[in-house]
């Protein structure tokens, strides 16, 4: 067998190195080696070793700990250790300038490795400290770049970037993911999906990795209808984007389907064989298609084996996920207990306010998130809380309209039901039904939940779209509150409001307030501009309330300008019209 060269790029404190990597130049183009651990070679199948490792399913990492696959004097004599022979299995990947594969080669090899690099080492030769080996580092930076982009455009979701965060291949999201923790997970995505279109093209048997959609009956029928149409002609970018927020787990599959969530046909793990033991079954059966050896997995042992490991992985990380929920919450009761919450950071605080919601203890935080509503340190989480996810009982409604009541005018509703899409439950859709008026712009908010759409009563109309939507989202959480969410079909549309006719002479401002049983100072002054011909009053608010709580707008009109403050931005504005309304009649 060759003797290949590379290092290995792992955590400091890893002791299962089973991947190493090797990169140079080859004319304009460059050559990846990855190279894997033979494992194969050390566990027999259906040891007593192998039996014990599927039963593990994978190394398991805990908060203090962890348990491996594999006995730790195996798993040393397998890690692909600086300056000591192993065994592995080379894939040899030539790419072209522009991140396009051009050839694949799969060989048993023997591995010298030079390096045992941890992520930080790497960080810190990508920033310039000086290494033999950084030219190769700077190298694998530049591939994995166009390599990641190649995915991206193929729709991966997956194993990606998005703003400062790191999406793993499972949709996890890394909040402090190094650059070289990028570099080796787009290589190992790279190496399993080479190897998994190996096994496929050539008909053998093997071990995909699947993710896709949950199932679609679960969807609204006309949401159904939609997916449907979008895949008879083929548009995946618009399917992606229909059904963003239904992605099922991934799982183990014999069956060559797509993993949706990296973009690709085919996937499958085969990069980690010494903490992962669906890595091994692959193993045995790419050495046998190489060695042209017996396939050593029937169909069905592998469907058992497939089956077997994704509820133990499913099973694992649901305990995983559940442990660092209860840690959470504990640490949340006791900051809530311990802490003046209204000196928290808004994102503690909202982690604290999530919490005591989960717990239906949020009458806890009551009047500090009044007083943080005063001081507007809230967030667009620490809403959609209060008003969607508490839930609306005789002692929260009173409570939640104070909330309610200080969105009015500004994009907060908007944001609030963003995150009723994203959050609250699944297949749940938001969707504006829009359409002309001649006071402008009427628009009704739906949501969809378990195939059931509800909306408020009215739409709302303005004079631009935009606002129309913006006071639609409003007026969906109002209803909401009060329980009074119809179907679209029972929503009415106010009735067009006649044009007044221009008039020459200056008409009484008293003849407008008079029909109005409550003084609506705002629609007044529209009707009196609207007489006179003149534009419509405008209105602007401070950014934040003064710190006596109290919102602060200004009404300009002609050349008359009145100023107004309110516990909410509506109040504000109330009372500003009313200044320059009192103008208006002094004349």
């Amino acid at each position: 067998m060759n003797t290949v060269t590379g290092f290995t790029i792992d955590g400091a404190s890893s002791t299962d190195l089973d991947d190493a990597v090797w990169v140079e130049a080859d004319g304009n183009n460059t050559r990846v080696q990855v190279h894997i651990a033979d494992v194969a070679s050390n566990v027999p199948q259906d040891s007593f070793l192998d039996r014990q490792a599927l039963k593990r399913g994978e190394t398991a990492y805990l908060p203090t700990t962890r348990k491996p696959l594999f006995p730790h004097s195996l798993e040393a004599s397998m890690s692909l250790l600086p300056f000591v022979e192993r065994p592995v299995i080379t894939v040899d990947i030539l790419v072209d300038p522009q991140g396009e594969l051009l050839d694949v080669q799969l060989s048993e090899s023997v591995l010298v490795s030079q390096e045992q690099f941890s992520y930080e080492a790497v960080e810190g030769v990508l920033r310039g400290a000086p290494h033999h080996l950084q030219p190769q580092l700077q190298l694998l930076e530049r591939v994995t770049g166009l390599l990641a982009l190649q995915r991206q455009q193929q729709g991966a979701v997956f194993g990606r970037t998005v703003g400062t965060n790191y999406v793993d291949e499972d949709g996890r999201v890394v909040t402090q993911s190094l650059r070289s923790q990028q570099i080796i997970a787009e290589l190992m995505i790279l190496t399993n999906r080479v190897i998994s279109e190996f096994m496929r093209d050539h008909k053998y048997e093997w071990l995909y990795r699947t993710h896709d959609y949950r199932d679609l009956s679960e969807l609204p029928a006309e949401r159904q209808q939609f997916v449907q149409e979008l895949k008879a002609i083929a548009d995946d970018e618009q399917l992606r984007r229909a059904l963003a927020s239904h992605y099922d787990r991934a799982r183990y599959s014999p069956e060559a389907k797509p993993h949706v969530g990296l973009g690709l046909a085919v996937y499958a793990h085969t990069t980690s064989p010494i903490r992962r033991y669906a890595d091994l079954v692959n193993q045995r059966l790419l050495k046998a298609a190489l060695d042209g050896q017996p396939v050593p997995y029937m169909p069905a042992v592998l469907t058992d084996i497939a089956t077997q490991l994704t509820a133990l992985q499913h099973d694992k990380r649901d305990q995983k996920n559940a442990w660092y929920r209860e840690q959470r919450r504990t640490e949340v009761a006791q900051q809530v207990q311990q802490t003046d919450l209204s000196k928290l950071s808004p994102e503690l605080f909202s982690k604290a306010l999530k919490q005591v919601v989960l717990d239906g203890q949020w009458q806890a935080l009551e009047q500090t998130l009044l007083q943080r509503l005063a001081d507007g340190t809230l967030t667009t989480v620490d809403f959609y809380q209060v008003l969607v996810v508490i839930p609306n009982t005789p002692e929260s409604v009173s409570f939640k309209l104070q909330v309610w009541a200080a969105i009015a005018d500004n994009s907060m509703s908007l944001q609030v039901l963003n995150l009723v899409r994203t959050h609250w439950k699944p297949t749940t859709t938001v969707e504006f039904q829009e359409q002309s008026t001649p006071d402008g712009w009427a628009a009704l908010c739906v949501v969809t939940q378990e195939g059931k759409e509800q909306c408020a009563t009215v739409w709302s109309v303005a004079q631009r779209k935009a606002l129309a939507q913006q006071e639609s989202a409003y007026r969906w959480l109002e209803a909401w509150v009060w329980g009074e969410l119809v179907t679209p079909a029972q929503a009415a549309l106010p009735e067009a409001k006649p044009v007044l006719p221009v008039e020459t002479g200056r008409p009484a401002p008293e003849l407008l307030l008079s029909t109005h049983q409550t003084p609506d100072y705002v629609s007044a002054l529209n009707q009196y501009a609207q007489r006179l011909g003149v534009p419509l009053p405008s209105y602007s608010f401070a950014p934040t309330p003064e710190p006596n709580g109290l919102f602060q707008c200004v009404c300009e009109y002609l050349d008359l300008v009145g100023k107004g403050e309110g516990t909410s931005k509506k109040q504000a504005k109330h009372k500003a019209a009313q200044c320059v309304w009192i103008q208006v009649e002094r004349g």
